[in-house]
């Protein structure tokens, strides 16, 4: 298949002479073109990343064609040898020992296989503005009504609508001002007004009322954060307790694999009905007492040992079969119940 020429494809050097793309690794582009920076812009990338070339994927700042069996692999020639172990795009000479069907799935692959990597690289640029501004929303500890509210106070006043920005502004800029003293809540105002505190006294009042507020808020914030911490180490620590209990267990009990159902749904019940363990050691008298509970559901579940008949000795008489020789010891239900009624038999004559 030709490929558009429309389309960068950057082919691999071959062995072969005939090859132009061999003449053009013998006769590389002049410094300064914009060949040459591409070039060496691709091959800087490919010494970070450490990726083989890919004669398929072009320049990605291209758009790909819209049918993609438009795309095909160009001559490889011969293997050349790898450093890394990497999986190669099948070169024009294996395709052609495949079925059509099979090679024309090959190829749409290989197409659709191009046109995500050039998606991703157009997208790359967006993706990593979008994880700088999480970074900063991050850091400022802006949750989404913060970020929501700001963008859209910024459009309605970017738009013109002024009357939807102070609406959305004005309730911020009043606890702005009123921390820097610059106004009074209502009830100070009121106070005031009444000559009952100097404006000085309610000024100070107002704003020891919002810094108090903003402490109580980020001391609530770094209290949840240090109970989230809390509870992922002790998480961590009940389940590394667990796993070591479970290891020590299951190597001196060979029907643990018999039991470690049922020791999953006991644990499971003593937490629903005693609550989470607090502590390590707590979690692992959890796991403990339903291990035993398994082994008793285990030995309930056992048949029970059939008793032996007492060895006959030479006091004994042994009764023997018609002909003389001594009757065998029943081995089924059945055999019993005739042995039964030939020894009845026996003592009736």
């Amino acid at each position: 298949m030709d490929v558009p020429a429309s389309q960068s494809v950057t082919p691999e050097p071959s062995p072969s002479t005939d090859d132009p793309a061999s003449s053009s690794q013998r006769h590389p582009p002049s410094p300064g073109t914009r060949e040459a920076e591409h070039q060496n812009l691709l091959q800087a990338v490919q010494d970070v990343v450490k990726v083989a070339p890919d004669p398929i994927v072009g320049d990605p700042s291209q758009d790909a064609p819209d049918h993609p069996d438009e795309l095909s692999p160009s001559p490889r020639g011969d293997p050349q040898p790898q450093s890394e172990q990497t999986l190669q795009d099948p070169t024009e000479q294996e395709l052609s020992t495949y079925k059509g069907d099979t090679r024309r799935r090959i190829e749409t692959l290989l197409g659709q296989r191009n046109e995500a990597r050039q998606a991703a690289e157009r997208y790359k640029a967006d993706a990593d503005a979008f994880a700088q501004f999480r970074d900063w929303q991050s850091n400022n500890q802006l949750e989404n009504d913060d970020v929501n509210l700001l963008l859209a106070a910024g459009a309605d006043l970017r738009r013109g609508d002024f009357r939807g920005f102070l609406d959305k502004a004005l309730p911020y800029i009043a606890v702005a001002q009123q921390a820097v003293g610059e106004s009074l809540p209502d009830d100070l105002q009121q106070q005031v007004d009444n000559g009952e505190i100097p404006v000085e006294t309610a000024r100070e009042i107002g704003m020891h009322r919002i810094n108090q507020a903003r402490l109580q808020t980020e001391n609530n914030t770094f209290r949840q954060n240090h109970d989230l911490r809390d509870q992922h180490q002790l998480q961590q620590a009940v389940f590394g307790a667990v796993a070591d209990w479970e290891a020590q267990t299951k190597a001196r009990d060979p029907d643990w694999a018999l039991k470690q159902d049922i020791v999953e749904k006991f644990s499971q019940s003593l937490v629903m009905s005693r609550g989470r363990p607090a502590t390590p050691q707590q979690a692992v008298a959890y796991a403990q007492e339903a291990y035993e509970e398994a082994g008793r559901v285990m030995n309930r579940m056992r048949p029970q040992p059939a008793a032996t008949r007492p060895s006959p000795n030479s006091g004994v008489h042994n009764h023997s079969t018609g002909n003389g020789a001594a009757a065998p010891e029943p081995r089924t239900l059945m055999e019993a119940a005739i042995l039964g009624l030939q020894r009845g038999q026996t003592r009736m004559h």
